[in-house]
């Protein structure tokens, strides 16, 4: 699509990127700038580039410009984990300037609201590149620095955010958005039924999970508070000498441990993490976050962020499970391809951290 740019409001945008005032933009290009992976109500991105001068000096400069919009009608709800304004209103009223500085934010220069349906979030552009594949010391190394940033507020000492639009509820209302999209998997399993007898178990410990949920997300809702990002996935995050994250559109107060359970169950299904060392990882992981609530001061008993970890990953199989039945039970042969193994041991880690949830919630 054309895109109609304001000058006034790029040449503001260009103003705090290059941190000098009475520029004269001499050429600009918008390009559009393709991700594996956009949010629903993400309608573009840009990179937009090109030079100023000021005096006789030249100043090359670059921009990013996501263009947001409610994609869906359940999106215009505030209580929903989606909601279309969320991350222009997390710019707009600079909650993140509040949170610790153990992850760094880009700026956001100008949230441009365009309609009543379309916003335009002028950003800083992060120079450093997260290609290259991760190590488990670099996955370390972040959920460490994620449980010295909820160490924050599960101590109290940085107040949590109140504003209305902040999603208190995350977990239950991604459930709810992956019932409604998803594949109907009670439809795929009785086509499936009985040729696997790990399947068959899963499937079980599955239904149990999802009848169960109302309990679950209710003992989510008593554990310490934390304001979390629900995105950290790969796609999220430079780590250079600092850890930076963007795309705050999932911004939300949730349990302990919750975050880091997003990142790990998103890590092993988009092969971030390799799936065969998925056990290793996750005690690592957790142990590294727990490392890091102890070391601000945080005392409180280790069960209650693992509960948090192990309940945000099993309620991944939400949208992992119906993948799995529909691939089954459109597969031809019982011989299990690749992608259907992947999803099988994906389901399995779901299912066994439901298992270990259940028996901390006995012990506490």
């Amino acid at each position: 699509m054309r895109l109609q740019v304001a000058i006034g409001v790029l040449h503001q945008c260009v103003e705090k990127e290059l941190n000098k005032a009475e520029l004269v933009i001499t050429d600009w290009k918008i390009s559009p700038f393709s991700i594996k992976k956009k949010n629903f109500t993400t309608a573009g991105l840009y990179q937009v580039r090109g030079n100023a001068k000021s005096g006789e000096v030249d100043y090359p400069w670059s921009l990013f410009l996501k263009i947001i919009q409610p994609e869906s009608e359940e999106k215009n709800d505030q209580a929903h984990f989606n909601y279309w304004k969320r991350e222009a209103l997390v710019y707009q009223s600079g909650v993140l300037n509040h949170i610790p500085p153990l992850i760094q934010v880009p700026q956001c220069y100008v949230v441009e609201e365009k309609s009543d349906s379309e916003i335009w979030l002028w950003m800083e552009e992060v120079k450093e590149s997260n290609l290259a594949s991760w190590s488990m010391e670099q996955f370390s190394l972040i959920a460490h620095k994620i449980g010295l940033f909820h160490g924050g507020y599960a101590t109290g000492e940085i107040p949590l955010p109140k504003e209305d639009w902040i999603c208190q509820e995350w977990l239950a209302s991604w459930v709810a958005g992956c019932d409604r999209y998803a594949p109907d998997a009670s439809s795929y399993y009785p086509i499936v039924k009985g040729r696997y007898k790990s399947v068959d178990k899963k499937w079980n410990s599955y239904l149990s999970l999802r009848q169960h949920q109302n309990h679950y997300f209710h003992i989510l809702k008593t554990l310490p508070r934390v304001v979390s990002h629900h995105d950290l996935s790969k796609q999220n995050m430079y780590l250079n000498r600092e850890l930076t994250v963007i795309d705050w559109q999932y911004f939300s107060v949730s349990g302990l441990g919750e975050d880091l359970g997003k990142m790990f169950g998103v890590a092993i299904s988009n092969d971030d993490i390799p799936i065969h060392e998925a056990w290793y990882y996750q005690e690592r992981l957790f142990d590294e976050y727990l490392e890091g609530l102890r070391l601000t001061g945080w005392k409180g008993n280790p069960l209650l962020p693992k509960l948090g970890f192990y309940l945000s990953v099993a309620f991944r199989s939400a949208w992992e499970m119906p993948k799995l039945m529909k691939l089954l039970a459109n597969s031809t042969t019982n011989d299990l391809d690749e992608v259907i193994e992947k999803y099988m041991t994906i389901v399995e880690v779901q299912m066994r951290l439901a298992e270990e949830a259940d028996r901390i919630i006995a012990e506490l």
